[in-house]
Order: structure tokens, then C-alpha cells, then sequence
């Protein structure tokens, strides 16, 4: 014989359903949410360590990655997130950036022709096998480089020395003439008589 079902009964049989429901949803949900979500206050820390003509060597650091054992990293002009996913950056993390226990270190390599003095860079992490978005978006860090760093990418215009003047050439000091010798007066020996001159001897 069948018991018939009570409006309580009835209640009692929903609630117990609902909650089921709840349970389930927040399991699933939970594995589903991507990568992302368990990044979330993520650290990124990027410096210059070297600098050359070739370009920057930076350095990067990050933690609070969560679960991930991945991720993706490209150095871009800053602000300009479009570059992400149109793959117009400056440099991208090639082999990926490995994550354990929701860290990483890795190196970009930014080569001079895509670099421009007049403009500020970032590194930007985001969720690997993903475009980014805000879904996916792991941290930021804006890099600073000094003066010294970007005279060492593009070295200053090396001043023009002006060539020294031509010193001119001592004048000759003309020679000073020579002195005449002086002339002897003749001496004329006279005899006795004041007139007769004494002949001289040959």
C-alpha cells in the first residue's frame, strides 16, 4: 500500500535536494574556475640586469601563482594590453616560464630594434594555453631603466673635437748684411823737400 506523500514530507524532500545541488555546483564550480582565480594578489617583480647595444636582459621574478605548473610572460609598452594577444610584444618568455609550488624565475631577452627610448615598458603573466583577459591575467610589473641603461642600448653621438689651429711658421730673420771693411788711408812718405815722394821699393 502506498504512503501518500505529505505537503511536509514534500518540503523536507526539496530542501534536502537543494542542498545537494549546492554541494555539487560549488565542487564543480571550484574545478572548473580557471587557473587564474587561484592566482589572484599575485607578485611579479621584473628588473634590467644587463644592458648592450644587442638590447635588455630582464630578469623576473613572481609568486602567488597557485596550482599552475605554466604560465605565459612578454615584455609589452606599457598600458598597451592589445599587444598580448596580437602578439605584438617586445619580448615573449620562450621556453614558458615553469611554476612549482607557485613560483617562478625566468630571464626576457628585449632586443633594440623593438625598443624606444621615449616609451615605459611592463612585464605582464597570464595563464598559459589562454588569450589574455582579465579571467586569465596573473600580475604585472612595470620595469625601470635608468639613464645609464638606455646610453649603454643607444650610445650618445660622440661630440666633435674641432681640429686644433695650424701654427703658423716663424718667419725667417733675414740675415744681417755684411759689415764693409773698413779702408786703410794711404800713407805717401815725402823726402826732404815736402814734395818728392819716396819711391817705393819694387
Amino acid at each position: 500500500m502506498n504512503k501518500t506523500e505529505t505537503p511536509a514530507t514534500s518540503s523536507r524532500t526539496r530542501a534536502v535536494l537543494a542542498a545537494m545541488m549546492a554541494v555539487l555546483m560549488t565542487v564543480f564550480g571550484s574545478l572548473a574556475a580557471p587557473a587564474a582565480f587561484a592566482a589572484d594578489g599575485a607578485g611579479v617583480n621584473a628588473q634590467v640586469t644587463a644592458a648592450s647595444e644587442s638590447g635588455f636582459t630582464i630578469h623576473v621574478d613572481a609568486s602567488g601563482l597557485g596550482d599552475a605548473t605554466g604560465a605565459y610572460a612578454a615584455l609589452i609598452v606599457q598600458g598597451q594590453d592589445d599587444a598580448l594577444n596580437n602578439q605584438q610584444y617586445v619580448a615573449f618568455a620562450l621556453p614558458f616560464p615553469v611554476v612549482s609550488a607557485g613560483n617562478s624565475s625566468f630571464t626576457l631577452t628585449a632586443p633594440t630594434a623593438k625598443l624606444d627610448r621615449s616609451l615605459s615598458y611592463e612585464v605582464v603573466m597570464w595563464q598559459q594555453h589562454s588569450n589574455f583577459s582579465a579571467d586569465t591575467f596573473y600580475g604585472r610589473s612595470a620595469v625601470s631603466i635608468t639613464d645609464a641603461q638606455w646610453d649603454a642600448v643607444f650610445p650618445p653621438a660622440e661630440p666633435e673635437v674641432p681640429a686644433e689651429p695650424e701654427v703658423p711658421a716663424e718667419p725667417e730673420i733675414p740675415a744681417e748684411p755684411e759689415t764693409p771693411a773698413e779702408m786703410q788711408p794711404a800713407i805717401e812718405v815725402l823726402l826732404a823737400d815736402g814734395e818728392t815722394p819716396v819711391a817705393t821699393p819694387r
